[in-house]
C-alpha cells in the first residue's frame, strides 16, 4: 500500500488503540511495541509537539511496521478536549478497543520542596492532566468495550509519580 493511503480503519478488523501522551517517551515505545505486532491501529494523542515530530514517530512506526498511526491533538487539562479527542478518534478510527493512560505533566512544578508552593490552581491543572482525564476517557470508551464485551484500559506511570518529575 503506497505510504499516502492509509487503511480504513472502521473496516479492517484490527482493534483501535489509543495512546495519550503518545509522542514522549514511554508513548512513543508503546506506539511502536504495538505497532510491530501488526494487530492494532494506532490513535496517538499529542499536545503540544510540533509537525516535525510528530511525523518523526509517524515515519518510524510505519517505515518499520507498515503501520500508519493518525495523530489527535487534545489538552488534556481541559475536560471539554478530552470529551473533543474522544469524539474525533471515535469519527476517524470508528472505535476505541484499548485505551493505554500514559500522557502526564507536572505543569513545570518539578523538585517543589513543599506541597504550600503549588499553587492550587496548578495542582488542579496537573490532576486534571495525570488523572482526571484518564478516568473521564475510561468513562467515554467503555460503554463500547462492555458492548462487545471485550476491552482494555491501562494506566501508566512513570518514575517521574515518584519523583516529581526530577
Amino acid at each position: 500500500m503506497p505510504p499516502h493511503e492509509l487503511p480504513d480503519t472502521k473496516t479492517s478488523g484490527l482493534k483501535v488503540v489509543l495512546i495519550t501522551g503518545a509522542t514522549g517517551g514511554i508513548g512513543k515505545a508503546t506506539a511502536f511495541a504495538l505497532a510491530q505486532t501488526g494487530d492494532y491501529q494506532l490513535a496517538l494523542h499529542y499536545n503540544a509537539a510540533d509537525k516535525d515530530a510528530r511525523s518523526t514517530v509517524s515515519m518510524n512506526i510505519a517505515i518499520s511496521t507498515g503501520v500508519f498511526p493518525r495523530f489527535f491533538q487534545a489538552d488534556l487539562g481541559s475536560y471539554d478536549a478530552v470529551r473533543k479527542l474522544y469524539e474525533e478518534v471515535v469519527e476517524v478510527m470508528g472505535k476505541v478497543d484499548i485505551l493505554f493512560n500514559n500522557a502526564g505533566s507536572t505543569a513545570g512544578m518539578s523538585g517543589v520542596a513543599s506541597l504550600a508552593d503549588v499553587p492550587i490552581e496548578v495542582f488542579e491543572e496537573t490532576y486534571r492532566v495525570n488523572a482526571g482525564s484518564g478516568i473521564l476517557l475510561t468513562q467515554l470508551c467503555l460503554p463500547h468495550m462492555e458492548q462487545q464485551e471485550w476491552g482494555r484500559v491501562i494506566f501508566c506511570s512513570s518514575v517521574a509519580g515518584l519523583t516529581g518529575g526530577e
